[in-house]
């Protein structure tokens, strides 16, 4: 029979397409040569995907050779070719075989056919033997996946049946052409399965009805319309109707039936069998907004001022390094800014295989929630190349808790291949993630030729991701050590920031090791976001270190190769949070080249600059996920340090001006900081604040921002606590509540503060915060000298003498530096009774002396180095009131 003529117009109806089919037909010269172009281009991408097959055989293969003791001519005949097309194309000396699927068949029944090998007998060892066994147990389906054919398990049916009509082979035929890319058949796919359920329950003959079923009904609808479909998958279809009515679920509409058949059906098409152990279950997705508004604290309106503030702060800057520049035309005293970005945060639930342990990944940034789900579980199961191309919702019912059906395609940058995933749940969310979990699975089977160590990996990584944030939010709360609550009458003890850091270093290294055994596959996926995560874990040890005020440990993580690689690799964000650290290293280790210069304030290292790094990071792309958890720390942690420079080292009346910089500095550390959630950061920013206000004598303002943050801490406070800990989270507040009394000479209040923070940073073991409280007793002593006061600084320290020398005395062996502490403790016991004000004056100066010269003696490696706080200590001039 002769083909027609695909021009020829037998149809009026047609007609213009034919014509526009016999206009595309009479192409140029130039056209003719663009469409070989294009057909030899997509000629190679066929030739590299049938190379890829050859080489995956090819491995396998030797594979055989060396687990079932096999030689090239045990192959040869097992594939039922002469042995020399074997020898070459296993000594990669020729691309391909000259067989076809029932070859590869055959030499998987040759290999381990029980009669074969018991012919062979004692010469196969006991192992080779056990492998042989194995593969006859699993089949031949990975072999023929391996080299491109279609395993035996996946033949062409629909519902376990032969297909009926001559008409689908037919569809089938089109859809497999190199007319239609593997990007365009997903949406051809999604067109066909939509029409198939379309308008379905309106009309009046159709397969299925629209009436709910109870559960009893619904398996026995399923019985009955696949009594020919394999027991296994019945089952499991049985044990997921079950679950959905243990949940609430107690009817089902005939849709809803239908495609979890079809869920389960085409999941074990989509999933390859042989990596069973790679099989991931999302459980649950959870969300939350980290961003804290200030406005809810600030219900007396004399705090309502103070969050203006912070707004109008944060809005500035937000809008100069361009996070907010499409909302530039907003009035930030209209606007409040906290609400139009809030930080977002996505927990992602899951389990391995048939292990019952739970892990979870997470991401935050101001990005969509869906955003920041796939972001996480991308980052989670780590692949680099793979982009959402495709997305297709289907709710299957009218109620609430209806089942909905999902797929997703995934697009492989590097090869440009498509991989599909579907799903059918009851919640959309998990549903979606399983979906792309399923995609990920069948590009992780084709991609990687053994993946038996892809689950370790993987659980390792997300341990990695979960130590990493307890251990940020240990370290937040001055949780340094390890500690213990409450809970009804016992008392459970926890791992403090710094053995959660210590694990996190510890599995990344075991991870390391473990990846350089894999594939270089496997190293894209977590190599980029490890080192990532280290840089994150060692910059809290350093943080860790200066709170604690270890500082030789500081300058080891600051100074040594981890630092030279985060300035140099490292992604923005960490590049400036060591920057961060490195001014208070130079500002701990009296670094006077920096410190009498104010080198902070030059213009490589000033404000500008910073803004400068800033705009140019989020300009280089506008993609949200830019503008994520890391972003806002380390503008806050930058922008705080700077304000805190100039509060401890603006000691003459022209440096005024740099002291309200500061303030706008550590309102917008306060503002960031508050995006992310971080509110004991919050606090701690606050309480500079009311500290600059007190230099500069503003007692109304001073006040306000300690009575904020006071407000803020007790909030945080939690009963489970133990009382002590409560006390000590308020010594800031405390230490700013002390200045602030010292602006009127109130010395009586002001000590009575000052020991209760000397109290709380040595039980939190505050380095800085010892010596400034020290400082701030002395200070207050001496207005108390010079005012001739009749009391006696016992009448005030005995309340803590007490509870100050059992705290220490308890907690000296846990201490992070001895030397600091023992001198401290032995400085308090030697207090007399009876000593006069300016005797007390001297020596707590002379005690907060002590810690700032060591300090820069240990850095400088020098017994007599001046630190310049030392010196400023001397002269009188640290932290005084600026009037």
């Amino acid at each position: 029979m002769t083909p027609s003529d695909p021009c020829e117009n037998t149809n009026s109806t047609n007609g213009n397409q034919r014509n526009e089919l016999r206009r595309t037909l009479q192409w140029s010269e130039k056209g003719c040569d663009e469409a070989l172009e294009v057909e030899n281009k997509r000629y190679e991408k066929y030739m590299a995907e049938e190379k890829r097959n050859w080489d995956q055989l090819r491995q396998e293969l030797t594979k055989y050779k060396g687990d079932l003791r096999t030689s090239d001519f045990q192959l040869a005949k097992g594939l039922d070719i002469s042995r020399q097309p074997v020898i070459d194309f296993m000594a990669g000396t020729r691309e391909d075989l000259p067989i076809y699927r029932a070859n590869l068949i055959r030499l998987w029944d040759f290999l381990t056919a029980p009669e074969k090998m018991e012919k062979l007998g004692k010469r196969l060892s006991k192992e080779a033997t056990k492998n042989r066994e194995r593969l006859r147990k699993e089949g031949p389906d990975r072999l023929l996946r391996l080299a491109g054919f279609l395993p035996r398990s996946q033949s062409l049916t629909v519902d376990g049946e032969p297909l009926k009509d001559k008409k689908i082979y037919r569809i089938v035929s089109r859809l497999s052409s190199f007319w239609i890319p593997d990007k365009n058949l997903w949406s051809i796919e999604e067109a066909i399965l939509n029409a198939i359920l379309k308008e379905v329950p309106s009309q009046e003959n159709a397969l299925f009805s629209e009436k709910l079923i109870c559960v009893e009904a619904a398996k026995n609808w399923l019985e009955e319309r696949y009594k020919n479909a394999p027991p296994r998958r019945i089952r499991k279809i049985l044990s997921l109707i079950n679950t959905y009515a243990r949940a609430g679920k107690t009817n089902f509409e005939e849709t809803e039936l239908f495609e979890l058949y079809q869920s389960v059906t085409e999941n074990e098409i989509l999933r390859n069998p042989d990596d069973h152990h790679i099989r991931i279950r999302v459980i649950d997705c959870e969300f939350k907004n980290l961003t804290f508004l200030l406005d809810d604290f600030a219900q007396d309106n004399k705090f309502k001022p103070i969050v203006e503030e912070i707004e109008k702060s944060g809005f500035r800057l937000e809008q100069e390094i361009g996070i907010l520049q499409e909302f530039s035309k907003f009035n930030p005293n209209e606007q409040k800014s906290l609400g139009l970005n809030p930080v977002k945060e996505a927990v992602i639930t899951w389990r391995m295989g048939k292990d019952i342990s739970t892990f979870s990944w997470r991401y935050s940034s101001i990005a969509p929630h869906i955003e920041n789900m796939l972001v996480a579980l991308a980052h989670g199961l780590g692949y680099p190349s793979l982009k959402l191309c495709g997305l297709a919702v289907r709710a299957l019912g009218k109620r609430a808790n209806s089942l909905a059906r999902i797929s997703v395609s995934l697009t492989d940058n590097n090869s440009q291949k498509t991989y599909n995933g579907l799903w059918v749940d009851q919640n959309t969310i998990t549903c979606l993630l399983q979906a792309v979990v399923v995609a990920f699975e069948s590009w992780l089977s084709e991609t990687m030729s053994d993946t038996t160590n892809y689950p370790n990996l993987c659980k390792k990584n997300a341990k990695v991701l979960h130590k990493l944030h307890q251990a940020r939010k240990l370290l937040n709360d001055y949780q340094i050590d390890d500690y213990s609550i409450q809970d009804s009458e016992n008392e459970i003890k926890i791992d403090g920031a710094n053995k959660c850091l210590e694990e996190v270093i510890d599995t990344i290294t075991d991870l390391r090791i473990s990846l350089l055994q894999e594939s270089i596959l496997i190293q894209q996926c977590y190599e980029e976001r490890l080192e990532r995560h280290e840089h994150m874990a060692k910059l809290m040890q350093i943080r860790s270190a200066h709170i604690q005020g270890i500082i030789t440990q500081a300058a080891k993580f600051l100074h040594g190769e981890s630092y030279q690689a985060g300035i140099s690799n490292a992604y923005v964000p960490i590049a400036l949070l060591y920057a961060a650290e490195n001014m208070i290293y130079n500002f701990f280790s009296g670094n006077k080249k920096f410190l009498y210069g104010k080198l902070w304030r030059t213009p490589l290292k000033d404000i500008s600059y910073y803004k400068e790094q800033l705009r140019k990071y989020i300009l280089k792309d506008k993609n949200n996920n830019l503008f994520d958890f890391d972003l806002h720390l380390c503008i806050s942690e930058i922008f705080g340090n700077l304000g805190r420079l100039d509060l401890y080292f603006c000691n003459e009346e022209e440096d005024r001006n740099h002291l309200v910089e500061a303030i706008d500095n550590f309102l917008v550390a306060v503002y960031f900081s508050s995006k992310i959630g971080n509110r004991h950061r919050v606090a701690h920013w606050l309480t500079h604040v009311s500290r600059t206000y007190s230099r500069l004598s503003n007692q109304d303002q001073a006040t306000k921002y300690a009575a904020f943050a006071e407000k803020l801490v007790n909030f945080q406070i939690s009963p489970r606590d133990q009382p002590e800990y409560r006390e000590a989270l308020m010594a800031e507040v405390n230490l700013a509540w002390g200045e602030r009394c010292l602006i009127e000479n109130k010395f009586k209040e002001a000590i009575e503060y000052f020991i209760k923070s000397l109290s709380g940073a040595l039980y939190l073991k505050f380095a800085r915060l010892i010596a400034d409280s020290l400082y701030g007793i002395g200070k207050a002593a001496k207005i108390a000298y010079e005012e001739q006061s009749e009391d006696k600084f016992e009448k005030y320290f005995s309340l803590w003498r007490k509870k100050l020398e059992d705290n220490l005395d308890t907690n000296i062996q846990k201490m992070p530096d001895k030397n600091i502490y023992e001198q401290i403790i032995n400085f308090l016991k030697k207090i007399e009774q009876d000593a006069d004000w300016n005797s007390i004056s001297e020596d707590f100066k002379n005690e907060s002396i002590k810690i700032w010269h060591n300090w820069a003696n240990a850095m400088a490696n020098a017994a007599n180095e001046e630190h310049p706080v030392e010196r400023d200590i001397k002269s009188g001039v640290f932290l005084k009131s600026l009037t």
